[in-house]
């Protein structure tokens, strides 16, 4: 199966990607080192299979924006599945991670407020923080060095995932995902 997502990978990566990445280390085995959330690359594949067509498919890494808060590190994964584009959006040591998909037209600027309707839900802030990041790739975000990160909920599995970025606000329609549902392919 992976060698038949590398072939698919391949072909969209035709004339999309930047200078090609440094090459990674040796294999350790025929089918590669383990690849990891926290070495995403431009050009790697996030398989996700949950069982729900709307969430899965074999997303093409465009760009990995990292994010730092005190110990606390937290990976966004800037995707494209065909015409789809979404975000995978967790910390190595969590068991579910966001799976957003960006929301344009949202209308806020500023800080955001305490509760955002979206759709038919209104969703309640749930965590705030500030973060130092860094990004590599095609990742849609500005070239600043901290960010405001907002978690907002309406349901255990239903989030907003918001981010401030001085004067401009990201937003992602999140579903919470097990960790279990993502795989990670090497880009060749």
């Amino acid at each position: 199966m992976s060698q038949k997502i590398r072939a698919r990978v391949a072909q969209r990566l035709q004339g999309r990607l930047q200078p090609a990445p440094a090459p990674r280390a040796a294999p350790d085995t025929p089918d590669g080192p383990e690849l990891t959330l926290t070495a995403l690359r431009q050009g790697d594949v996030v398989v996700v299979e949950t069982g729900d067509p709307n969430l899965d498919g074999d997303y093409l890494v465009d760009g990995v924006v990292n994010l730092k808060e005190g110990a606390t590190a937290t990976v966004i994964a800037v995707m494209t599945d065909a015409d789809r584009h979404r975000w995978l959006i967790g910390s190595p040591d969590q068991e579910r991670w966001l799976l957003a998909e960006p929301v344009r037209g949202h209308g806020l600027s500023g800080e955001p407020p305490r509760h955002i309707p979206h759709q038919e839900h209104t969703y309640a802030l749930e965590r705030r923080g500030q973060a130092s990041a860094a990004g590599v790739g095609m990742h849609g975000r500005p070239a600043l060095p901290r960010v405001a990160t907002y978690v907002y909920r309406a349901a255990a599995d239903r989030a907003l995932w918001v981010e401030r970025w001085g004067d401009q606000v990201l937003v992602g329609a999140a579903t919470a995902i097990p960790q279990h549902a993502v795989q990670f392919l090497p880009g060749s």
